[in-house]
């Protein structure tokens, strides 16, 4: 593997190559200074052809911290899916007359209906929400079962009469069904 140390030339301003010895140099004297006054380099690495290129880049302190972040990101996600692993329920399980994991894992629901299901709510709600200030209370009594005894409660919560929250209820059932035909 080469080696190769690209500083910031003091002259110019832009970047050269550094023998090992200014490098080493560099590292000593960044050991001892603050970090606000150190100098920052990332990390690269170039397949360069028949060997692998690594590069020390001389970078300002703000492009370091950003390279810096995502490589402890990187790091992190790398660790994090050591300890994943991935099969396809499409996968055969080994002795089994069932043939795939899909048939073993079969519990009766249909988690991809109940995913779908859970987003189209989450979607009825904002779009309620966007609508009518209202709309969301209408969809919580309705979903509780209190779709006639919510009428009162409504209205003494929005200080209107009974009469105005059965018109809001009948606009909310409209709303509501051009929403799910929609989806």
């Amino acid at each position: 593997m080469k080696t190769t140390y690209l500083v910031f030339d003091k002259e110019t301003g832009n970047l050269r190559v550094a023998g090992r010895s200014e490098w080493n140099r560099i590292m000593e004297e960044n050991r001892r200074l603050p970090r606000d006054k150190r100098r920052f380099f990332i990390e690269d690495r170039i397949d360069a052809g028949k060997e692998l290129d690594c590069m020390y880049i001389e970078t300002t302190r703000e492009d370091y911290d950003l390279w810096h972040a995502e490589n402890q990101r990187n790091y992190r996600r790398r660790q994090a899916e050591k300890d994943v692993k991935f099969v396809s329920l499409e996968y055969d399980a080994q002795g089994d007359e069932q043939g795939s994991l899909s048939g073993k894992l079969s519990d009766g629901i249909d988690w991809e209906m109940v995913a779908i299901e859970k987003m189209d709510m989450e979607a009825l709600i904002r779009a309620l929400k966007e609508w009518r200030s209202w709309g969301v209370d209408i969809l919580n009594y309705y979903l509780a079962g209190q779709k006639r005894s919510c009428t009162r409660q409504i209205s003494q919560r929005y200080g209107v009469s009974e009469q105005t929250v059965r018109t809001w209820k009948r606009e909310f059932e409209t709303f509501v069904v051009g929403c799910l035909h929609v989806q």
